[in-house]
């Protein structure tokens, strides 16, 4: 079996990974999300009411990135 050429394995790995926007590390594309929104809400008259204004857009994070979020904000 041949040896893959170096220009070819680097168009393939570029499909493979990407990078994450918040913590900078490849990862595989399947532990990446796209786009990825947090949206907070406060409570008024006992609904939800969701305040877009208050929402923060990650074009690609990765899984690890949103555990960490959800900790954090989750004791805040």
């Amino acid at each position: 079996m041949e040896i893959i050429p170096e220009d070819v394995f680097i168009l393939i790995q570029d499909f493979l990974y990407g990078t994450c926007n918040k913590c900078s590390k490849k990862c595989k594309f399947q532990k990446l999300v796209h786009n990825w929104k947090t949206i907070k809400y406060k409570t008024v008259f006992d609904d939800s009411y969701f305040i877009k204004e208050n929402g923060e857009t990650i074009r690609i994070i990765c899984h690890h990135c949103i555990r960490n979020y959800y900790i954090r904000t989750k004791f805040e």
